[in-house]
């Protein structure tokens, strides 16, 4: 399951500080008893000589200049907000200074919530920017996962939910349309179960489909006899002596020794109950070990040889584009397994070096790979 996991907290702060309200402006008179001082009016620079004035913040103002300093309305007798010096009337305040929702575009006054540097009403931010946990909808606060098709879940449904084997996705009704269960204990989503091959006749086609695509990459696997049988995980792991819970498929041979290591007959072993892409992923790998039992020398290096049918997998996946094979590549490249992880790494930076056709030849000669990779 590929998962990114991050943490998130809602602070919440007041939308501004700096401001002051004047709700009622008195208008004073000039004629005060011993004071002759001169007033300037701080609009206009000019004396105020008809004896009747505004005081507001240290400042004096003819009645008739007491302005917003943006619209200039008068705001003798109304609220007004005074910021960094200046004056400003309600409607100005919210157009200029007050902050905006990064949702809406409108001012918030009051509290306000912020996320990701920015900042929002709380019911924009709760309707339409809250991270919600894909699976039950509920809000996130806390640590949370991401998977790779951006679906979000609350940390806690890790170990508590099945995730499917071939997506990743935790199977759900509301994020998955459900899934299943198999009776070998394998997890699959709804959305996959849609492309499940469990059908003998269509698992044929594709493979034969998965073997043409090979060809096209010069990897033409020509033998007639090639028996595909679409098994259960425990039918696998009665034939397979690795036993492991990852494996989905297996090629085996009957051989006859002859000097150029010719075999007879084929017998390829896929899980039933893939995803398309998945089934024609294995059998394309397993399509390129019978390549190599048929081409190259026998017991070669276990990288190379692992790391060539993963390699022949992912030739496959590019052949269908899209996030489905995005997924399943994504997978390959990050693979930790030190024969298949590695071994394909290692293969497809020759390839990308060499080109398909030294890499081929490299297998017809060689047990280990190329200094250098």
């Amino acid at each position: 399951m590929l998962l990114v996991q991050g943490k998130i907290r809602y602070p919440i702060g007041l939308a501004h500080t700096v401001i002051f309200f004047l709700l009622f402006l008195a208008v004073f008179s000039q004629v005060q008893a011993g004071t002759d001082k001169p007033l300037i009016c701080d609009y206009c620079k000019r004396l105020i000589t008809d004896g009747k004035y505004i005081e507001a913040n240290g400042r004096y103002y003819h009645v008739d200049h007491f302005l917003c300093d943006n619209c200039r309305t008068s705001l003798l007798n109304k609220k007004y907000i005074a910021v960094d010096g200046k004056k400003y009337c309600t409607k100005c305040y919210a157009k200029l200074i007050l902050p905006k929702c990064a949702y809406c575009g409108k001012a918030i006054e009051g509290k306000y919530v912020e996320y990701d540097g920015q900042i929002y009403h709380k019911d924009c931010y709760l309707n339409h920017k809250a991270l919600r946990c894909s699976l039950t909808g509920e809000l996130i606060n806390g640590e949370y996962l991401i998977d790779f098709w951006g679906n979000v879940y609350d940390k806690r449904h890790l170990g508590q939910r099945p995730t499917c084997e071939y997506c990743g996705r935790f199977t759900s009704i509301r994020l998955t349309h459900g899934g299943e269960t198999y009776p070998d204990g394998r997890h699959i989503c709804g959305l996959c179960m849609k492309t499940a091959v469990n059908n003998p006749n269509q698992a044929e086609r594709l493979m034969e489909k998965a073997r043409q695509i090979l060809k096209n990459y010069g990897i033409n696997i020509a033998h007639r006899v090639i028996n595909l049988h679409l098994v259960n995980l425990d039918q696998l792991h009665d034939i397979s002596p690795s036993q492991s819970s990852d494996e989905r498929g297996l090629a085996n041979y009957r051989m006859v020794e002859t000097s150029t290591y010719r075999v007879s007959e084929f017998d390829i072993y896929i899980l039933n109950g893939m995803p398309k892409i998945d089934f024609m992923a294995v059998a394309a790998h397993e399509l390129m070990h019978i390549w190599q039992y048929l081409n190259a020398p026998l017991k070669n290096d276990p990288a190379l040889c692992e790391g060539s049918c993963n390699y022949a997998s992912y030739l496959l996946m590019k052949h269908y584009p899209g996030k489905d094979a995005d997924f399943r590549i994504k997978s390959l490249l990050e693979n930790s397994d030190p024969v298949y992880g590695d071994g394909f790494r290692r293969v497809k930076r020759m390839v990308d070096e060499r080109g398909i056709g030294y890499w081929l030849e490299l297998l017809k000669d060689n047990r280990e790979f190329t200094a250098g990779y």
